[in-house]
């Protein structure tokens, strides 16, 4: 099996918005990255559809907006769909976020925060020695 992972650093396009799927209410958030690639004359942006879910989803839309610098690590994806009005199969790339690093917020300041880092636990790995309530998680 192969697995194909991507690393971004970019900034927001929009405003997230955060929605509730499934019967367990699971977060999700779909969200368009701006990301620079070369430069000087050769400098271009490419405009990337990222996936968050769950609390990464939640920390997404509490704390960044339009013009928010992240960065994201995670899986490059297939989605496939069928089109409603012509019935054609479509198809689009996009990276599903396993770690989501906070680096500036678009204002730099009011109650977003500057630079933060979430990462979703390993499915196997223990807890952590002290694991801290959602009252002490400052982002």
């Amino acid at each position: 099996m192969s697995k194909s992972e991507a690393s971004l650093i970019g900034w927001l396009t929009r405003e997230p918005e955060l929605k509730y799927v499934g019967a367990k209410n699971t977060a999700v958030c779909q969200a368009r990255m701006a990301c620079d690639v070369g430069f000087g004359e050769r400098k271009s942006t490419n405009f990337i559809d990222v996936v968050f879910w769950g609390r990464h989803a939640e920390i997404l839309c509490e704390y960044l907006s339009k013009g928010s610098q992240l960065a994201v690590d995670g899986d490059l994806v297939l989605d496939t769909w069928q089109d409603k009005k012509t019935g054609d199969e479509r198809k689009v790339h996009r990276v599903r976020c396993r770690k989501l690093t906070l680096l500036a917020s678009a204002s730099g300041g009011g109650n977003r925060v500057g630079a933060g880092q979430y990462s979703e636990p390993e499915k196997n790995a223990p807890p952590p020695p002290s694991a801290a309530t959602e009252e002490e998680i400052p982002f």
